[in-house]
């Protein structure tokens, strides 16, 4: 509940601030960066990529996008796909959620999902949550050349939970 009142806070001040958003290309490199570029991505209600640089992503809490009701495609593609990013929860924390339906009201109509490529989820752990690599909430989905390696939750999907989908994994 905490990290969807965040995400709401971040979506009105980027509004607020910026009234004129556009669909953005992101290039991360830290954990700190791709949190950021999930956030941004989540508010601008438009289509955005983000590119994920080589390396190992140590991840200390849920890498979370909130979107209220589909805001576009959301493209988290490896910057190099022969060398793919590790995002690793260190057997802690549940490494990524995607959540097109933020604030629960089931009205998730429109044009909207999500799209991964060549990213290595690994050592995800969830206790409630689902989905100890990765959980997706609504929209199309597409998976395509991830790698998902000793993930657990103690509920449903170790490596992958993905709940009211289309598209193809």
């Amino acid at each position: 509940m905490k990290k969807i009142s965040m995400a709401v806070a971040t979506c009105f001040l980027i509004f607020t601030a910026f009234p004129f958003v556009w669909a953005q290309d992101f290039d991360v490199s830290t954990v700190q960066e791709l949190q950021d570029a999930l956030d941004k991505a989540s508010c601008n209600g438009e289509d955005d990529k983000i590119f994920i640089a080589p390396g190992t992503y140590l991840v200390n809490e849920t890498l979370y996008y909130g979107a209220d009701d589909c805001d576009g495609k959301l493209v988290l593609n490896a910057e190099d796909s022969k060398d793919p990013p590790i995002l690793d929860g260190q057997r802690q924390f549940q490494i990524m959620f995607l959540d097109n339906d933020a604030d629960d009201d089931n009205d998730s109509s429109g044009d909207c999902g999500f799209e991964l490529a060549h990213l290595v989820f690994k050592n995800g752990y969830s206790t409630n949550n689902k989905g100890g690599g990765l959980r997706i909430n609504d929209g199309e989905v597409w998976i395509e050349q991830c790698s998902f390696y000793g993930n657990v939750s103690d509920t449903d999907g170790g490596g992958l939970f993905v709940s009211n989908p289309a598209g193809s994994i």
